[in-house]
């Protein structure tokens, strides 16, 4: 979740752009775990769409690149938080 959120701190994301970042920055994950993360990301409130989000992951997985995604106010709260803990390390 972290890493997911971590790649919209400065910029609306595309499913493409997301899954590249978390690839880079954490683990080799598939495209469809991380849409899974984004599609309950958008659930919980954490994450705002561009257009509407999709109903489902196969849809998001179908057009990567026609949603873009980015924190909500409380996706930047926990993300902050989130940080703060893993810089202390």
């Amino acid at each position: 979740m972290f890493e997911v959120l971590n790649a919209t701190a400065d910029d609306w994301e595309s499913l493409e752009q997301i899954h590249g970042s978390v690839v880079r920055f954490h683990a080799p994950v598939t495209p469809r775990l991380v849409a899974e993360e984004i599609i309950r990301l958008v659930k919980s409130g954490h994450f705002k769409s561009q257009p509407a989000a999709p109903a489902d992951v196969d849809s998001l997985l179908t057009e990567p690149l026609e949603y873009w995604f980015r924190m909500t106010e409380s996706g930047r709260a926990w993300w902050e938080s989130e940080k703060e803990r893993l810089d202390s390390f």
